[in-house]
């Protein structure tokens, strides 16, 4: 990953970001990585059933 910093690590329009959102701290509890509630991959957001999701933009 080296001189990427200023595309990755970050979550900012145009950068490239793959998300994980649970609930709770897993920096505190990392039991919290076992209850995913969605994957944003590539833009698209995954479910637990494993289809995407449509989002809509503001």
């Amino acid at each position: 990953m080296l001189r990427q910093q200023d595309r990755i690590g970050q979550l900012k329009p145009g950068l490239d970001a793959d998300i994980i959102a649970v609930q709770g701290d897993p920096t505190t509890d990392i039991g919290a990585l076992a209850n995913v509630a969605f994957v944003m991959k590539g833009g698209v957001v995954y479910k637990r059933s494993g289809m995407p999701v449509a989002i809509s933009s503001r």
